[in-house]
């Protein structure tokens, strides 16, 4: 009767541990959770910093650095090389082409945008917001 009640209060003390394992496993599912969830919050406002410059490159070169304006005024800045023309549209904070003569006029059905990247393939013109004026090229661009 003894042995019984001693496996009984062996296994009853073994539950007892795997509950506490569960529990401190529980405790850092929910730690790893809550970190996952900062990082995404962390990533999207870092993503959200608005852009204080639009950069304009044609084959590669940057050929005008404009600064973003937060007025409500709409300015617009033509574009123009031997055979080609885009005119670029910014009103708050946000870059449009709002035309162009190349033969698909993909660029000008791209729309505004306030984040990201405007390309004209045909007159190999790409217009980037950034956060700053770039002072050196980048170890890719080398």
């Amino acid at each position: 009767m003894n042995a019984l009640k001693t496996n009984r209060f062996w296994y009853e003390k073994g539950s007892e541990r795997t509950g506490n394992a569960l529990k401190s496993n529980r405790f850092w599912y929910v730690v790893f959770f809550a970190i996952i969830c900062i990082c995404f919050i962390f990533i999207y406002f870092m993503k959200s910093v608005p852009a204080s410059n639009v950069l304009v490159i044609q084959d590669g070169m940057i050929i005008e650095t404009i600064s973003m304006s937060r007025s409500d005024e709409e300015f617009i800045y033509v574009f123009e090389s031997d055979d080609f023309f885009n005119i670029i549209s910014i009103k708050n904070g946000s870059v449009s082409i709002s035309e162009a003569n190349c033969p698909d006029k993909l660029c000008v059905k791209q729309g505004r945008i306030s984040t990201g990247v405007l390309v004209c393939l045909p007159h190999k013109l790409v217009i980037t917001l950034s956060g700053s004026t770039p002072s050196q090229p980048d170890a890719v661009s080398r």
